[in-house]
């Protein structure tokens, strides 16, 4: 079988130009599995730029709207990523060939703006976390002093007990990080509390229950009816909302 490749010329269409290189890429001895490759991104490539498009009026600003219209389109910044690899690497041969000088633009994930927290979000947030790590009554809870906390020896005292015994319970390493964090932007003294309410007093019943909740509500969890893809999150949360009911009593 005799494959034939087509004439080169600034009248040449982009698409024709990928059935050279796809042949230049095979006589070179590229894998089938990569010519495959080659075809379906170029497919996918073909829905945001018209490869019709003969390179003596191809302009910049086409490959420009070629990613915009990607980003748009909801792709994953990973399949944006490997469609312009492939094309890239298409359009240097074609430079090669004397086909256009132009070029894919470097592509950047869009940077998402990071969600910041207010003190009293970053407080409701560890303590969540604290509850699952160690699951004490809320009593506990609120009385802990931040002298109780021993982060070198991944523990924690709790003074304030059912049984009026004062223990060391272990905390996890993720447990130790969380809470290295939250202590260096809280400050304070030793025999300061570590959850406190805005005023540095120690935090009232309802105002623990009332930290969960807004944490909840943070997270969207705070409904009792789910939809089906939240329901593990949402079940769990709101089950964390009634453990800390319980753990009061």
């Amino acid at each position: 079988m005799k494959i034939m490749m087509k004439q080169a010329g600034a009248n040449l269409s982009i698409k024709e130009a990928f059935e050279n290189f796809v042949v230049a890429q095979t006589a070179k001895g590229v894998s089938d599995k990569t010519v495959e490759t080659y075809h379906a991104h170029f497919r996918s490539i073909g829905k945001h730029l018209d490869t019709s498009l003969t390179f003596d009026v191809l302009k910049q600003t086409d490959l420009d709207r070629m990613v915009v219209s990607m980003r748009q389109s909801g792709l994953a910044h990973n399949s944006i990523s490997s469609y312009l690899r492939v094309f890239r690497t298409f359009l240097n041969w074609c430079a090669g060939q004397g086909y256009t000088a132009l070029n894919v633009p470097n592509y950047k994930q869009v940077e998402t703006v990071k969600e910041t927290y207010t003190d009293e979000e970053l407080r409701n947030w560890v303590i969540v976390n604290f509850l699952l790590n160690c699951g004490c009554r809320e009593a506990t809870v609120r009385n802990i002093l931040i002298e109780d906390v021993f982060l070198a020896d991944s523990q924690i005292i709790f003074r304030h007990t059912k049984t009026h015994k004062v223990q060391a319970v272990p905390l996890c390493s993720q447990m130790v990080n969380i809470l290295r964090a939250y202590m260096k932007i809280r400050g304070g003294k030793q025999t300061d509390y570590l959850f406190c309410d805005e005023y540095g007093r120690m935090l009232t019943e309802n105002a623990l229950r009332l930290a969960i909740t807004h944490y909840n509500h943070r997270q969207r969890c705070e409904l009792p009816s789910y939809p089906d893809e939240d329901l593990y999150m949402r079940g769990f949360c709101h089950l964390l909302q009634k453990l800390v009911i319980f753990l009061s009593k």
